[in-house]
């Protein structure tokens, strides 16, 4: 949060390397991710005013596992509303893959 307000490039930088580590530990161990980095990953593509980008990494959050007791709902209801707003297709932006 702190590099965040910083240097928000810096942040989603490090964000998306934590969605990488998350997904690779949960292919590794078949375990489920939980929706937090993708969520601030989607803050900060909103913010820099990428909704393509926003979408993505919605969309990547919506390909995994999700990890036990994670609420992924909300997530998956602001991708809905994303796609909606924007009326795109599915993206390939960040197509999840390490």
């Amino acid at each position: 949060m702190t590099t965040q307000k910083s240097d928000v490039h810096a942040a989603l930088l490090l964000t998306v390397r934590c969605i990488d580590a998350v997904e690779n530990d949960s292919r590794a161990n078949g375990c489920g991710v939980a929706p937090w980095y993708y969520e601030r990953a989607a803050i900060i593509f909103a913010r820099l005013g990428d909704p393509a980008a926003e979408v993505a990494v919605l969309e990547r959050f919506a390909r995994q596992k999700h990890a036990p007791g994670a609420t992924p709902a909300r997530l998956l209801d602001r991708l809905r509303r994303r796609h909606q707003a924007t009326a795109t297709a599915p993206s390939n932006h960040l197509h999840g893959e390490a």
